[in-house]
């Protein structure tokens, strides 16, 4: 009996980097949407007054515009 599935090890393996590519692929257009949202908030005075009433940080309320964003880009 095989204690260890060889299949399953390189089906994670296999997995694991196609994660780590897709993770390099996006890391540059995270910090652009992450940017152009961050831009926008703090050109915006009634969006800092929002996020000042209620967002415990400025960063929290940008990164949370910044990840429905992404969403609408299709990312």
């Amino acid at each position: 009996m095989e204690c260890f599935n060889t299949q399953a090890a390189e089906d994670h393996a296999k997995r694991e980097g196609e994660y780590e590519a897709r993770l390099e692929y996006l890391e540059p257009i995270i910090a652009n949407i992450y940017d152009r949202v961050k831009k926008h908030i703090e050109a915006d005075p009634v969006l800092i007054e929002f996020a000042e009433k209620y967002c415990d940080e400025l960063d929290d309320f940008i990164m949370e515009v910044a990840k429905e964003q992404m969403k609408v880009e299709g990312y």
